[in-house]
């Protein structure tokens, strides 16, 4: 079955789906086109956001966050949903983009 370590949370599925939803209408009223390419910053051990994007919209989503044990979990999430997704680790704390981030990635939005 599918479950978080103690410590862990992944917020109430109804609102992640609003959230995900807005930013897609965010991207179209702006003339966003194609597939879209997506930073989620602290993706989390569930990477509920980065799913919803990815399986529901076809979404590119690559995941940062900068704790290990929540990234290591969230590799098996998404192995076990069959979900082929770059998470990037970011080992400082203080930085959001810096160290995540190159100069040749692009993103049509972050989360």
């Amino acid at each position: 079955g599918w479950g978080l370590d103690p410590g862990y949370l992944c917020p109430p599925v109804p609102r992640s789906v609003a959230y995900v939803e807005a930013v897609a209408k965010l991207l179209c009223r702006r003339g966003v086109t194609g597939p879209v390419r997506c930073l989620d910053v602290g993706t989390g051990a569930s990477g509920i956001l980065a799913i919803l994007a990815h399986k529901g919209l076809g979404w590119a989503v690559v995941g940062s966050d900068v704790d290990k044990e929540a990234e290591d979990h969230l590799h098996g999430v998404l192995e076990a949903a069959g979900i082929n997704m770059e998470v990037r680790h970011q080992p400082d704390p203080n930085k959001i983009f810096e160290n995540v981030v190159s100069k040749a990635d692009v993103f049509d939005c972050c989360i």
